[in-house]
């Protein structure tokens, strides 16, 4: 597979629930070079990381909550990079996305809005 080098800011991570969106800056050393990773995946150097939380704007938020009503998903871990002039890039959406390490270093209540979309969205069943 192959893919456009897109010249970045960062990457962002989007945990996506039906009442809200988390915003995950992902920062790399060679961020500050206007470049990613000399692997160009920061899942190769986890241990060089730092995180930020990021205001997800409103337009952004909103093309995401239509694409996944499309979708049907409750839940998604969305990639994206922030170009260097500062606009968004798609990557992937992953239904069953990691989240834990993200709530560690940003401090974000990703479990308990999990939690609370579970309960909400549960079917009561009877046996």
């Amino acid at each position: 597979m192959f893919q456009e080098y897109v010249p970045q800011l960062y990457a962002l991570r989007l945990i996506y629930l039906p009442q809200e969106i988390y915003g995950i800056e992902i920062h790399s050393p060679g961020d500050k070079l206007g470049y990613s990773t000399q692997t160009r995946d920061w899942r190769s150097i986890y241990n060089d990381l730092t995180y930020k939380v990021h205001q997800v704007p409103v337009s952004l938020a909103n093309t995401i909550k239509q694409f996944m009503l499309i979708l049907g998903l409750n839940y998604g871990a969305i990639d994206m990079l922030v170009r260097t002039d500062g606009t968004y890039v798609f990557l992937e959406v992953n239904p069953m996305g990691a989240w834990g390490w993200l709530q560690e270093h940003t401090g974000l209540p990703i479990a308990r809005s999990i939690a609370r979309t579970l309960a909400a969205t549960a079917t009561p069943r009877s046996y």
